[in-house]
């Protein structure tokens, strides 16, 4: 049996896409896009896009902050090349989010 996302697929990253796992990626590029609200405005967002993968990633204020620190940049042209971990979470709202950290290093990193 087809799912609704098969029939309607997004371009868009969304939480039930990483089905409940954790999920390294490695940023290719970070740009403004102008995204279309539920009212039919258009407003800037950070859009990310990964190494490998066809979903791009709209970022919240939350999740571009988040980025800005992790990478130590707030310049999110220099994002790219920095591999993070996108894990299933749950926003202040109680509604299900996208968490982004930097992964753990490798056993016998230091």
């Amino acid at each position: 049996m087809q799912t609704v996302s098969e029939v309607y697929p997004s371009v868009w990253v969304h939480v039930d896409d990483l089905a409940g796992q954790a999920r390294r990626v490695t940023i290719e590029r970070a740009v403004v896009e102008q995204i279309r609200q539920q009212e039919g405005s258009e407003e800037p967002r950070i859009v990310v896009s990964f190494v490998g993968k066809s979903k791009k990633w709209i970022l919240n204020k939350t999740q571009a902050k988040t980025l800005a620190r992790l990478t130590d940049t707030p310049e999110f042209e220099k994002w790219a090349g920095t591999v993070i971990l996108l894990s299933p979470g749950v926003a202040r709202n109680k509604m299900p989010t996208i968490v982004v950290t930097l992964p753990l290093p490798e056993a016998g990193d230091l």
